[in-house]
């Protein structure tokens, strides 16, 4: 039998979300951020999900941060996720990434909860 032992050089790098906040009245399963610099092949995982408030959906290289099933509260929570490939020198690697939930009726969010009987369509638009 021969056994060769290979270098391992390479390293996962930290993952990162394309969006870190969403409204406290977010249905289940509303997302919150793409997953960003998952390796290819690698598996990853919610170590610390906050209590079942955060979950991993998508499938695949495809993968997004979205609420879970505990309800939302509005402040600033850490999740870890780990990424996990055979060969790499710092695998498991864990990322923690911060979510803001932002409370109903916060300054640059909508709230289309309630009715408006008012019959007018009101378009904002960045000057």
């Amino acid at each position: 039998m021969l056994v060769r032992q290979v270098p391992v050089n390479k390293t996962l790098q930290p993952l990162s979300l394309s969006a870190t906040s969403i409204n406290e009245s977010a249905n289940l399963g509303a997302r919150v951020g793409s997953l960003l610099g998952k390796t290819l092949g690698s598996t990853v995982i919610l170590t610390n999900s906050v209590g079942t408030r955060f979950a991993l959906g998508g499938s695949g290289e495809s993968l997004t941060i979205v609420r879970g099933t505990t309800p939302l509260t509005p402040g600033s929570f850490t999740i870890t996720v780990r990424e996990t490939k055979a060969g790499f020198k710092n695998s498991p690697a864990d990322t923690p990434l911060t979510v803001t939930v932002t409370p109903v009726g916060a300054p640059g969010t909508l709230d289309f909860s309630k009715p408006v009987n008012s019959g007018l369509l009101l378009l904002l638009e960045d000057m």
